[in-house]
Formats: C-alpha cells, structure tokens, sequence
C-alpha cells in the first residue's frame, strides 16, 4: 500500500500524462487504467475526467469500461458520466455504441438530456446513419425541445446521405420552432 505522499506524486504524473494533449492513446490508455487499478478514480468527479479524457483519444471501448465499473461498483454514474461515454462513442466513430448507451440510461432511471441526444445524433451522422439520426430527434421530441445543435446534427447527418430534401425540411422546421 502506497504512502500519501507516493500516492500523490504518482497521482500528479498520471494526471500530467492523461491531460497532456501530446500523449499518445497508449499513454493515456494505460495511464487512466493504472489510476483505476490503483483506486485513485474516487469521486464521481474523478471518473468523469477519466471518460472524458480516454473520449478525447478516441478510446470509446476503454471509456465505456471506466462506466461499466461505476454502474457495478460505484460511485453510481449520473448524466453527466453518460454524455461523456456517448460523446466517446461519437468520437469513435462508434454510433450503436451511443445508441446502447441512450438506452442503458433509462434503463438505469436516468433522464438523457439535450446533450446525450446530440451527442448520439452526431455519432449517427457522422457514419451516414441518417435514419436512426432522424428517428432519435423524433425521440427527443418527446420529451424535451430540440436545440440548434440538434436540428444541426440531424441536418448534417442527412445532407451526408445525400439526403437534401429531409435535411431542407428539417431546417424549415427548425426556423419555425
């Protein structure tokens, strides 16, 4: 067991590796899961950090990882930890992964805001799936007001489909709302 003050010098050089922004994906991939083998992710600010930064990597399956450990052992993950993983999701490339997180957030009792649905909606775009795009705005439609950011998302996710008449009607909408 490591001494408080061997404890926060490691912690300090794990910190400046995962933030700095010329670490490679490796580098922060294995320092976010020695910080998590050696208990220093405590409080549900420190698992946010973790998410965010593995995303930032493109290390979507790592960052669902660090969520998966807080719905099985805590501290229980929050809105906030969700959009993280789903924005990892969207910068992977990984778009059923957004999907399956939306999903586990109500299955947990946990309300997705505007922010989890751009997200997903972004992710969806970004990989021509323009359909479940649309089909998650029309979701989201029922339960809160699509934002700019939605509205964009969607309309980016469809003129990449080539779908031009879907993305004029939804930016007509968007005009109206």
């Amino acid at each position: 067991h490591l001494d408080m003050a061997t404890r926060a010098i490691r912690r300090r050089g794990y910190l400046r590796t995962a933030q700095d922004p010329h670490s490679q994906p490796d580098a922060v991939a294995h320092t976010v899961a020695a910080m998590h083998a050696e208990g220093m992710l405590e409080t549900p600010q420190d698992y946010t950090f973790a998410i965010k930064t593995l995303g930032r990597k493109g290390l979507c399956q790592q960052a669902l990882t660090i969520l998966e450990s807080m719905v099985h052992m805590g501290p229980p993950p929050n809105v906030i930890h969700f959009n993280a993983a789903i924005s990892a999701c969207e910068a992977s490339g990984y778009w059923e992964g957004a999907l399956m997180l939306l999903q586990h957030m109500t299955f947990l009792g946990i309300s997705p805001d505007v922010i989890s649905f751009n997200a997903a909606i972004t992710a969806c775009g970004r990989q021509m799936q323009w359909q479940v795009a649309m089909g998650l705005l029309q979701q989201m439609r029922l339960t809160m007001k699509p934002n700019i950011v939605s509205y964009g998302a969607a309309i980016d996710a469809c003129a990449k489909a080539g779908r031009w008449e879907e993305a004029r009607g939804l930016l007509d909408e968007m005009i109206l709302a």
